[in-house]
């Protein structure tokens, strides 16, 4: 799990990423999964969800200040520090 989380970190510790949980397809509602919580979150299969249905488990979205420095020609360096070797 480490190893999968780790090229997530940074931005979301930097505020350019968020995690939410959407728990249910007919609702908008969601959580936003802290950084200290990303590890527990993401290792309980209820929150994960692995079933067929779009718009329930995990998702990252960007946040306004990361939707900014990808607007701002950082998108090859963003690309460069998401690696998954």
């Amino acid at each position: 799990m480490d190893r999968q989380l780790a090229p997530l970190l940074p931005f979301v510790r930097k505020g350019w990423i968020e995690v939410q949980h959407c728990p249910d397809e007919r609702s908008d509602a969601f959580t936003v999964i802290p950084l200290d919580g990303l590890r527990t979150a993401l290792t309980d299969a209820a929150i994960r969800y692995e079933g067929d249905e779009w718009g329930i488990g995990v998702g990252c979205i960007f946040t306004y200040a990361g939707l900014a420095v990808w607007r701002g020609g950082w998108s090859s360096e963003w690309g460069r520090r998401l690696n998954f070797d």
